[in-house]
């Protein structure tokens, strides 16, 4: 980690110097224009079932900004000022936790992108672009039509196949890069913490709308990990312990991101290892339940938070031991009672 903070450090980003849009008296080397509300300020309380309670949690108003002379890094969505300090609110995590996953791309060179607008598109794991990142982008391109969108390179696929049905300019970069005028919408402490407005501009916009599949049927889908990390050992029993019970098999890795909405907009019921594959409940029109098999030192509140969101009944099956460890079956069978 000091190595880390040396390199960090002697490329001109200071992680551990931060500032903020509400700090307005620390913001002398980054000029902001408010442009307009998104989100006003509000209270959500869900039933939390790891500790059997009601949780709440207050999120503070956010809104879209013209940040001048800023520097992002791509990949994260980190944005810095044109002297290295980094600016807290684009992003839901701790300052703690950006300073550690600081990427190493910084070795890049910046480049000075002479346009009079971009927006930037994280390539963020699935999750947290999707539920945390993806509407501000969506957001800033509604108000901002015609503007350029940074994206990182070496994205995963399913930002490409986002950015694949843009009429817009995408700029691919490779690592930190200088924008003039950069659009962004500011990021309270949420992770954990869905954002109603955020998913409310997910599911209405345009393009993922016409991807949903409106021929409903009862159709109960188990999303498989067989092919990805976080697999238990006997996933193969239990994926065939749904098949039995009707359930359809799906492995969300073989389909893009267009298709993954107009396959799970068509499903009532879903299942499945923790894992971002369940993230992709929130397109379901017609939901019923949610089945969330997680591991007991893996058990985060992504799954039971965006189920209440969505009015999807959630139910969970915990196992012990490490994520590759064997479910009991009779654990999943009790589930169908």
């Amino acid at each position: 980690m000091f190595l880390k903070r040396k390199l960090v450090n002697s490329l001109g980003y200071k992680p551990n110097r931060s500032t903020s849009l509400d700090r307005l008296e620390e913001l002398s080397d980054f000029t902001s224009s408010k442009l307009r509300e998104y989100s006003p300020i509000s209270y959500l309380e869900i039933w939390d079932p790891r500790c059997e309670k009601l949780k709440g949690h207050v999120f503070d108003s956010r809104s879209l900004y013209l940040l001048q002379d800023a520097i992002i890094e791509p990949k994260q969505g980190l944005i810095y000022s044109g002297k290295g300090n980094f600016l807290e609110d684009c992003t839901p995590w701790s300052q703690v936790h950006v300073y550690n996953s600081f990427p190493w791309n910084t070795s890049k060179r910046m480049n000075y992108l002479e346009i009079d607008f971009a927006i930037y598109l994280t390539s963020n794991p699935y999750y947290h672009w999707l539920i945390e990142d993806l509407a501000s982008t969506i957001y800033s391109l509604r108000e901002f039509p015609h503007s350029p969108i940074i994206v990182y390179k070496d994205c995963p696929a399913y930002v490409r196949d986002f950015v694949s049905e843009l009429p817009n300019e995408v700029i691919y970069v490779s690592g930190p890069v200088r924008v003039k005028s950069l659009l962004m919408i500011n990021k309270g402490r949420d992770s954990g913490w869905p954002h109603p407005i955020d998913l409310e501009n997910l599911r209405s916009y345009g393009p993922f709308v016409k991807a949903f599949n409106r021929n409903y049927q009862d159709d109960e889908v188990y999303i498989s990990r067989l092919n990805s990390k976080r697999s238990p050992k006997n996933e193969f029993q239990i994926e065939e312990l749904f098949q039995s019970k009707g359930y359809k098999s799906i492995r969300l890795e073989e389909f893009n991101l267009f298709e993954q909405i107009s396959l799970l907009s068509n499903v009532t019921s879903v299942a499945g290892i923790h894992g971002a594959g369940l993230t992709n409940l929130i397109w379901m029109q017609n939901p019923n339940k949610v089945l969330d098999i997680a591991n007991k030192s893996y058990w985060t509140e992504c799954f039971h938070r965006l189920a209440s969101m969505s009015r999807t009944r959630y139910d969970s099956r915990i196992y012990g031991g490490t994520f590759e460890s064997e479910v009991p079956i009779e654990l999943i069978a009790d589930y169908f009672g």
